[in-house]
């Protein structure tokens, strides 16, 4: 062949319409071995079981053939319209695809009937059984609480026992079955029925009401051929002979027949009685059943001319085969090419066939009419008057048949088949090549037409909203009872658009869509672009248990011949964040107080709410309401309320009666809420005294307590509330003593002292003599404070109490001493502690030196950090002086507030101890009573409270 063409299927559909289980056989061919056969449907996916035939179709030369058969039961389909695809794939994974269009037969609404495996047939045997099922759908009845049940009757009468082979009540409880098996029923047949007629009445009663609900019957015509014997052709369907014919097969069943009678040729061919019985093992090897004869024998067609002939086989004993095998076959003689005009006593075929092959040509091109041929009009007038002429067919008749042809070649879905069947035509036509053209114009016939197109637009899923949303004034602003409703979902619409295949002579066409569990089917003839509207209900269509969401659609175009198209699917899919809103959880209520904002007042499942508006209130006031849904999460659009005027002050707050509880240097005041107050102030003593000291004055506290802090222990006090709002104010006062502490007193023993002396040099008669003696460190371990400037009349004089002699107005030079403490563990110890008091102990050398009884003493703090006499004089700061006196050889103890002061130096860091020095300001005091020496041994006491 020139060109190889998709896998062939015929497929026997001649049953378009079907109430019950029917079965489809169909034959299929390629030049590869076919892999594997199956039919597509709403239901599935459906395997078919590959049977391998020697025979090759009359259309199809190659040697890999097969058949195949399957049963659709319509009532296992919800639609009316069934769309079902036969697929047929070869091992070189070339496909082809066959779509089929079934109505089923329409039934009473909300009930269906059916019978099972032979019993399908409208003719039936005595004898025999029939097997059956009926259920109420009850998706369309209206009385769906209503409990239901079935009575079965047979030409009229109560179904009962007598022709049950399974035990069945006459009223039988129906229930939704899970598969279209349940209820069901099983009836022989008795051999002596009288009646030629069977009905079988199926009756739907309502037990409550007692109401005939629905009723269905179905008819059969009986008859007395047994029903389970069969003759099979197994010859080849092609053929190519002289003079005779083998006819081949076997008969298979209960009752084999003696004879068979072979007919070859219609009613008026050739007839043959053939004897049943001889083994043919190579014929039937895949028969399961041992009950089988063969049959062979040779007929002598030489009478017959060359065509297809059609092969009947009966029984010669009458009834004895139920399924006559009646099989259609081409006969070929040899060929005889026409060159040249045929001779007028050619004989080439009967009339008819060549009238049937210009009438499909014609409608052909009818059916292609401005789509890829052009003239079409001329071209039918041409056919029309093919083989009308004295020789048939002529010259012209051919010339014709080549124009119609290449004009059809030229159309691009018919090319392949075109070159499959009409490429190797011969130059001269005989009898193959106008079969070749009959089989060509055949195949184009059955060709489906290009699938149409749809389109979607999918409307987002609605959402309810508030609706109503105002609010009412009780009359004095107290407050506002806030109402609102909700509003109903309406249904959004998806528009679906259908536009018809451009191919072809499209008759009518089926369009359906499905989302989730809701599905719609429209069917019409056509007659261009047609859209539908359709209100979705996303909420009771869908359920949360799906993952996306979206419409699915599909359509298909039918031809004037009932072939259809490829359907075109279309799927129009939400984002998977999509979700669809199943009603109110709870509403979200704001309000807005004299445009300062939105602020949240509460989430509700009711629709109505009091709002207790605060005091004070005035001005404009408005609400605004959303839902939130149950599910989804999803929230509504804000719906506002009108603006609303409120005004409303309160009352002068009446007086709060505080009470306080104290501890050392802290009070906690407490008081009772004051109805209408907006806030409180609260402070201590007088109150702008209070505003003044840190801890001593709160303002605008809203809570119901405060603490006053920075008291002093031991001490009595008055604390004041003051209760404030718009109105006005009141003020509520209590007394009470914050607590003592107990003290305690930490000794520190010094660490070590030195004494500084400024340069000095000796005086006699003749003033100063010598070198000086330069200022430094004293070696003696002792602490002196001031200068010694000895006073005499004139002249010298010895100095009893420091055993020497000097010269009048002999000055010994400026001292100061140091003394040095632990100061890191001083502060240690008194971190946080507050500090009473402190008292330092010097004790006085018993010499001779300065006055029996000295005074004053003269403070300084320093930062030496120990007693080596070493390096400069460290720097002094912060002269105290305490008026005490000190004897020689005594003690003096001293307890101010300089000792202290010098205490809390060393404590906050800013000195390390503390020593005595008198500031003479560069003038020199005769026999100053300030000068005075100590012994190293001081002491500080400091007493303190935690």
């Amino acid at each position: 062949m020139a060109s190889s063409l998709p896998i062939y299927i015929e497929l026997n559909e001649t049953n378009k319409e079907i109430g019950s289980a029917s079965t489809f056989s169909f034959f299929t061919g390629s030049d590869s071995p076919i892999k594997q056969m199956y039919i597509m449907t709403s239901r599935g996916k459906e395997n078919i079981e590959i049977q391998e035939t020697e025979y090759a179709h009359e259309f199809y030369k190659e040697e890999n053939c097969a058949l195949g058969s399957f049963t659709l039961n319509p009532f296992d389909y919800l639609e009316n319209r069934i769309i079902l695809k036969l697929v047929v794939q070869d091992e070189n994974n070339r496909a082809v695809a066959k779509t089929i269009v079934l109505n089923k037969k329409s039934s009473i609404k909300g009930f269906h009937f059916g019978i099972t495996k032979e019993t399908d047939k409208e003719e039936l045997c005595f004898d025999h059984m029939i097997e059956g099922y009926f259920f109420d759908s009850e998706e369309e009845n209206e009385e769906e609480d209503i409990e239901k049940t079935i009575e079965l009757k047979v030409n009229g009468e109560i179904f009962s026992a007598e022709y049950a082979f399974d035990e069945i009540t006459n009223n039988i409880n129906l229930k939704i079955p899970e598969n279209v098996t349940t209820p069901h029923f099983s009836l022989h047949i008795p051999k002596d029925i009288k009646e030629e007629d069977l009905s079988i009445d199926i009756i739907l009663t309502s037990k409550t009401t007692n109401k005939i609900l629905n009723t269905y019957t179905h008819s059969f015509q009986l008859h007395n051929a047994p029903v389970n014997n069969e003759a099979v052709l197994t010859i080849d369907e092609e053929q190519e002979i002289e003079d005779t014919m083998d006819i081949v097969g076997y008969c298979t069943g209960d009752s084999i027949p003696e004879n068979i009678v072979v007919t070859v040729g219609g009613e008026e061919g050739i007839t043959s009685t053939v004897n049943v019985g001889i083994e043919r093992l190579d014929v039937y090897p895949y028969l399961s059943s041992n009950r089988y004869c063969g049959f062979e024998t040779t007929i002598d067609v030489s009478d017959l001319a060359p065509g297809e002939f059609l092969v009947n086989v009966i029984d010669g004993q009458s009834f004895s085969l139920r399924v006559q095998a009646d099989r259609n076959f081409k006969v070929y003689k040899k060929k005889e090419p026409w060159i040249k005009k045929p001779e007028s006593n050619d004989v080439l075929s009967r009339i008819d066939f060549l009238n049937e092959l210009k009438e499909n040509m014609a409608k052909i091109i009818e059916d292609y009419k401005g789509r890829g041929v052009e003239n079409e009009d001329q071209l039918i007038a041409k056919v029309k008057k093919m083989f009308t002429g004295y020789i048939i067919p002529s010259r012209d008749d051919w010339d014709t048949l080549e124009e119609v042809l290449n004009h059809l070649a030229t159309i691009k879905e018919l090319g392949n088949a075109y070159e499959y069947f009409i490429s190797d035509l011969e130059d001269g036509l005989g009898l193959s090549d106008i079969y070749a053209i009959r089989d060509f114009i055949n195949y184009v016939q059955t060709l489906g037409p290009k699938s149409p197109f749809l389109s979607i637009n999918l409307p987002n899923p609605p959402m309810y909203y508030p609706i109503n949303v105002k609010a009412k004034n009780n009359g004095d602003s107290t407050y506002m009872d806030i109402t609102w409703d909700k509003s109903s979902i309406v249904k959004p619409k998806a528009k679906l658009t259908y536009t018809p295949s451009i191919t072809e002579d499209i008759h009518d066409y089926e369009v359906s869509w499905k989302i989730e569990s809701k599905t719609e089917s429209y069917t019409g003839l056509i007659s261009g672009k047609e859209t539908w509207t359709i209100p979705v209900d996303w909420q009771n269509w869908t359920s949360d248990k799906d993952k996306t969401y979206g419409m699915h659609a599909e359509a298909i175009d039918i031809d004037k011949r009932g072939n259809a198209s490829e359907p075109f699917v279309f799927d129009k899919v939400y984002p998977n964040s999509t979700k669809i809103p199943r009603g109110v959880k709870r509403s979200i209520v704001e309000y807005n107080l004299n445009s300062e904002g939105w602020k949240p007042l509460t989430k509700t499942t009711a629709y109505s709410y009091r709002h207790q508006l605060p005091y004070p209130i005035n001005g404009n006031i408005k609400y605004r309401v959303r839902f939130e849904d149950k599910t989804s999460g999803l929230k509504s659009k804000w719906v506002n309320s009108p603006s609303y005027k409120v005004k409303k002050y309160p009352p002068k707050p009446a007086k709060p009666s505080p009470k306080a509880k104290t501890s050392y240097y802290h009070a906690d005041i407490t008081w009772k809420a004051i109805k209408h107050a907006d806030y409180y102030d609260v402070w201590v003593g007088s109150e702008s005294k209070a505003k003044k000291n840190n801890g001593h004055y709160f303002g605008k506290v809203t809570k119901l307590k405060q603490r006053i802090t920075n008291l002093k222990e031991n001490t009595n006090y008055t604390f004041y509330v003051r209760a404030v709002n718009v109105s006005g104010k009141a003020v509520g006062n209590c007394k009470a003593k914050t607590k003592q502490k107990t003290p305690k007193t930490k000794t520190y023993n010094s660490k070590g002292v030195k004494t500084w002396r400024t340069r000095w040099r000796f005086k006699n008669y003749y003033g100063w003599i010598g070198p000086w003696h330069k200022k430094g460190w004293r070696r003696e371990n002792e602490v002196i404070q001031g200068e010694w400037v000895d006073y005499y009349p004139i002249g010298w004089a010895f100095r009893t109490g420091g055993s020497y002699w000097s010269w009048h107005d002999q000055k010994w030079g400026y001292h100061t001493g140091y003394v040095t403490f632990d100061y890191k563990k001083i502060r240690k110890d008194m971190k946080g502690k507050n500090i009473q008091s402190a008292t330092i102990i010097l004790r006085r050398f018993g010499t001779n030196h300065g006055w029996q009884s000295g005074m004053p003493i003269h403070w300084v703090s320093h930062k030496a950090k120990n007693a080596k006499k070493t390096g400069g004089k460290p720097g002094i700061t912060g002269r105290l002086k305490s008026n005490v006196s000190i004897d020689r050889n005594g003690t003096a103890t001293v307890t101010d507030r300089n000792t202290k002061t010098l205490a809390k130096r060393i404590i906050n860091g800013s000195a390390t101890g503390f020593g005595l020095d008198k500031n003479y300001k560069g003038k020199h005091t005769r026999m100053d009573k300030a000068y005075m020496r100590f012994k190293p041994n001081v002491t500080l006491k400091i007493k303190y409270k935690d």
